[in-house]
């Protein structure tokens, strides 16, 4: 089981990526 910390890093990691490929 993936705690919540690292799960908010994963989520926000796949933003910054989404945001830096569609700038």
């Amino acid at each position: 089981q993936i705690s919540a910390s690292r799960r908010i890093k994963y989520l926000d990691n796949e933003v910054e990526k989404y945001l830096k490929g569609n700038n």
